[in-house]
């Protein structure tokens, strides 16, 4: 008797532990199965992206004397590479890295110099097929040129960073796609320089 009972008691304990096991490798099979779909359905997309400046993105205060030297920047031509993560259900995050020439123009001060820009920012795209509007937001990191010789050798922290929004459309074409926005980002005070809200207008060519 006492060995039926403890059979029967392993036996148990066995089919018991069998189908713990069991529900956990289907929630592990389940997980994994998601976790691929989501990696098999995210695609890299790289290209190129550049525009036109609308407003001015710099704005820097100096003192000499008793004049007051304001010198504001903003460029011709934005122009460098772009990086996008596409996401499922329309997400996505893109990453640029944007050089910008601008000409110093200030009352006391003239010349040239050289900004980077590095935004980085989720976006959503509304469905479509062919043409695709969205919206994004996050930040734009910003390394500065040599400014401190338009404003008297201020001292300047040549890197800053913003709030970034913005919105377009993505048309996508046979083996390309062309995204149109405008972005806008909100620099803060930072020592001479002045809080501004700078505006471009780029276009996306990215595969």
């Amino acid at each position: 008797m006492g060995t039926g009972n403890e059979f029967s008691q392993y036996a148990a304990t066995f089919f018991s532990y069998t189908e713990d096991m069991s529900g956990l490798i289907r929630k592990i099979l389940v997980g994994f199965s998601f976790t691929l779909a989501i990696t098999s359905a995210q695609n890299i997309g790289y290209g190129v992206r550049g525009g036109l400046p609308l407003s001015d993105f710099l704005k820097a205060e100096s003192k000499t004397g008793a004049l007051t030297n304001v010198v504001k920047g903003r460029g011709n031509i934005i122009l460098g590479p772009m990086f996008e993560v596409r996401l499922p259900f329309g997400l996505g995050i893109e990453a640029d890295a944007l050089y910008r020439r601008w000409d110093a123009e200030g009352p006391l001060s003239k010349g040239t110099a050289s900004t980077w820009e590095f935004p980085v920012y989720g976006k959503f795209k509304m469905p479509g097929i062919i043409v695709r509007p969205y919206a994004g937001a996050g930040m734009n990191f910003q390394r500065l040129g040599d400014i401190g010789k338009f404003i008297g050798g201020a001292t300047v922290d040549k890197s800053r960073r913003g709030f970034l929004g913005a919105g377009g459309i993505e048309l996508k074409v046979p083996h390309v796609r062309i995204s149109p926005e405008i972005r806008f980002t909100r620099w803060n005070d930072a020592g001479p320089l002045r809080s501004t809200n700078q505006i471009d207008l780029l276009i996306g060519l990215s595969f």
